[in-house]
This record gives structure tokens, C-alpha cells and sequence, in this order.
């Protein structure tokens, strides 16, 4: 069984040294997973060791990885119309998408108070497993883990199964549920000055099960299937085999997974301007690190001397970051592995 636990290693960090959040030029409060030290969902970042944790990890750095603020910004949520986070907050407009797309969304509104404007997130992502019962399992993983740090709310009238909590003293409000084989998460962060209501709890269960009815359809689960970043024939050669589970996370991250768990994982951000310079150095500390090649600006590494083996690349193009890692299970990654890889981020960096 592929495993993985939930450390990261040094890549871009979503909160400021205050200890808040800030996400498209504002501030907001901490987002604050139960002890979980996800700070980026870069894939490389995945560290194995327990299968209880595998998809929690994964899909709980997706879950962060995809507050993306410049790419897929503006772009209509796939399965949750705008209008409806207006008819459920209005007290949090303007309402605007900071991710869109399928797979997973995210919404900034905003609170201004004595001249001073408090950021409000929304955030929803949708994780689809090969069965109903494989999305049970997952779930039942998840909910025990977070049952360890956190007072859980179960809810009986929201999919097949689902709970709520809080991770920031009432700033926040986090539901996970599933139905079939959708497995769905919900984040509300409300503004720093004010407790969230009950009733502000309510409207984010509302909209949750409106989000998951509209993506467990077929057309929706089939979109959210598809990812940009991922060549066929270069995927394929990564994971052969049966076709992997390929799964979109909004517009900015996407995972495959093979019959045998290995993994691949792609991830694009805003880059700033000396952040790959920054990422080599910090991973030459641990890590072998190679140039990427073909006049890009990039690195390929492997080797790391701490966590279970892995391999990944990162490049700049056009002022994002792209990353790719690959994730075997059971198994060091050989050259072939390596050279694989690099050609699907080329496939990515030259087109």
C-alpha cells in the first residue's frame, strides 16, 4: 500500500511570518489544518510512511495548493455559480473567483470595517475515488485523524456521511463529506474581528450540498478526470499499466494515481521573480539537484536524504511556478524514472 504523512519541505509558504493568511494581496486568518504542517502541496512534498494518511495528505495539500490567485482567477466555478455564494453570504460582497474550474473553487468576499478590509474565503474541492466504498474508506481515514485534534460536528442530512469543526477558535468552518464516489471538503474563513454564526455555518452546509450534488454527475466527474498538465503518452510511460485515476483540483493542481499507487502530481503558482533561484538552493541542502535543461529555467531533484524517495521538477514559464514529482510506491525512482518525468514537464514548459 502507497503511504504518505503530511511534512512538506521548504517550497512556497501560503502564510506570512505573522501567522496569517494572505491570499490575492489580502489578509485573512490563519487557515490552520489539525495539526497537519501542510504550508504548500507541492507533490514532492509527500513523505511516506502510513496509508491511513496517503490521500489525507494528498488531498489535504490540495486543498491548500489550490487557493491559485492569478491562474484560473475569474474563471466561472464548474460545479457552483457565483451568484449562489452571493444569495448565501451578501454580507461578505463583492463576491469574486480566485480559482476556478472543475474539481475544486475557490471565492474571495470581503468585510470592510472603520476603513479597513477583512478578507473572506471560500474554498471547495472534490477528491473522486474508484467506488463508493473506496470513498467510504477515505473518508472514515480522514474523519478518525481529524477526530484526534478537533470536537467534530456529524451532520446526518448531508450525503452519505459528513462532519464539521473548527481549527481557528470560530474564525473558520470546515465540512468533509462524501456521497458515491465523490468525496467533497468546504472551507469558510471568516473575517478576524467577528466569531462566525451559526447561521453563517448553516449557509457554507447549504452550499456544500448544493456543490456536491452538482459534481457527482457524470459530465462533472468527467471533466474533473481531465488535466491540463498531463501528456497521454508521457503520463503513460510514468504509470503503466491499466490508465491511471486522474483527478483535477481547480485550475492549478492535478494527481494521477496507477493501479499500483504510484503517484503523479502537478502543481502551478504564481512564481515570484527569484523564487526558483530561492527553491534550488534550499533543496540543494538536501537533495540532488540538476538543471532542467532545453533553456529552461528550471531543476530536476532526486536523492533527498530525508523522507521516502521521490523525484521532481520545477520551472518558471510566464511567471508561474510549475512543479512536477512523481511518487512510486515501495521503490526508489531510478534515471528512467528521472528522464520520464523531465520529459512531461518539456512537454509542459515548450508548449
Amino acid at each position: 500500500m502507497h503511504p504518505a504523512n503530511l511534512f512538506t519541505q521548504v517550497s512556497v509558504d501560503i502564510t506570512d511570518r505573522s501567522g496569517e493568511v494572505t491570499i490575492c494581496g489580502h489578509r485573512s486568518g490563519s487557515i490552520a489544518m489539525p495539526q497537519l504542517p501542510i504550508r504548500y502541496a507541492a507533490a514532492s512534498s509527500l513523505r511516506p510512511n502510513s496509508y491511513v494518511l496517503t490521500r489525507v495528505a494528498v488531498f489535504a495539500g490540495l486543498f491548500l495548493s489550490s487557493f491559485g490567485c492569478a491562474f484560473g482567477a475569474d474563471k466561472a466555478c464548474g460545479f457552483l455559480p457565483i451568484g449562489e455564494i452571493e444569495s448565501a453570504f451578501p454580507q461578505y460582497q463583492p463576491w469574486h473567483v480566485t480559482n476556478g474550474g472543475d474539481g475544486a473553487c475557490a471565492f474571495e468576499g470581503e468585510l470592510s470595517e472603520d476603513d479597513v478590509i477583512h478578507s473572506v474565503i471560500l474554498k471547495f474541492t472534490q477528491q473522486l475515488q474508484a467506488d463508493g466504498a473506496q470513498s467510504q474508506e477515505v473518508f472514515g481515514n480522514i474523519e478518525s485523524e481529524f477526530a484526534k485534534h478537533h470536537t467534530l460536528t456529524p451532520f446526518t442530512d448531508l450525503g452519505s456521511k459528513a462532519f464539521g469543526y473548527s481549527a481557528i477558535d470560530n474564525k473558520d468552518w470546515t465540512i468533509w463529506a462524501f456521497e458515491d464516489r465523490a468525496l467533497f471538503s468546504a472551507l469558510l474563513i471568516g473575517p478576524r474581528i467577528t466569531d462566525l454564526t451559526s447561521a453563517e455555518k448553516g449557509a457554507l452546509k447549504n452550499l456544500t450540498m448544493l456543490a456536491l450534488k452538482n459534481a457527482n454527475t457524470p459530465a462533472a466527474r468527467a471533466k474533473a478526470s481531465k488535466c491540463a498538465y498531463f501528456d497521454e503518452a508521457l503520463l503513460a510511460a510514468l504509470l503503466p499499466g491499466k490508465p491511471a485515476n486522474v483527478q483535477q483540483f481547480g485550475e492549478n493542481s492535478c494527481m494521477a494515481q496507477s493501479e499500483k499507487q504510484d503517484i503523479v502530481m502537478a502543481s502551478v503558482v504564481e512564481a515570484s521573480e527569484m523564487l526558483i533561484e530561492n527553491l534550488k538552493a534550499s533543496e540543494s541542502v538536501d537533495c540532488t539537484v540538476e538543471p532542467l535543461g532545453d533553456g529552461v529555467d528550471g531543476f530536476l531533484s532526486h536523492s533527498c536524504k530525508s523522507g521516502n524517495p521521490h523525484v521532481s521538477v520545477k520551472f518558471d514559464k510566464a511567471g508561474m511556478l510549475f512543479e512536477l514529482s512523481f511518487i512510486p510506491n515501495g521503490r526508489a525512482p531510478n534515471q528512467q524514472d528521472q528522464q520520464k518525468l523531465k520529459a512531461l514537464a518539456l512537454w509542459n514548459a515548450k508548449r
